[in-house]
């Protein structure tokens, strides 16, 4: 899955706006591809737009930054250390909405990779029997 995917996929509303303050108009049902039509336009500007609405940019800002500067979680003043990374129970309440509820498109989201995963697991599986 590239940039432009996992953008489109996570936040297809985001996704949308940034293509439009960018003055175009959507005419594909390809999110992806029009991201990518974006950036080959505008360049770095729509790529810097485009990785700000990136789901895990906070993630991978974090861990560049722990590259650059050497620290590591250990080094870390927080008070509470148990709680300076999110767990995956607290996933779900990060990506839910006003409501607590996720929306239709993070649904779709966690259907589609799901789908994708089990459709490796089996493709792998018959690779491995075709293969004895």
């Amino acid at each position: 899955m590239n940039l432009y995917q996992r953008v489109a996929l996570a936040n297809p509303p985001a996704a949308k706006a940034v293509i439009q303050n960018f003055g175009y108009e959507i005419r594909t049902n390809n999110l992806p591809q029009a991201l990518r039509m974006l950036v080959a336009n505008e360049g770095e500007e729509a790529l810097r737009a485009i990785v700000d609405i990136h789901p895990d940019k906070d993630l991978i800002l974090e861990c560049y930054e722990e590259k650059v500067s050497g620290k590591k979680e250990e080094d870390c003043k927080c008070k509470d250390k148990h709680n300076h990374h999110a767990h995956k129970s607290d996933m779900d309440v990060m990506y839910a909405n006003a409501t607590g509820q996720l929306t239709e498109a993070q649904k779709q989201a966690h259907l589609t990779t799901t789908f994708l995963i089990a459709a490796s697991i089996l493709i792998l599986g018959a690779l491995l029997i075709k293969n004895k």
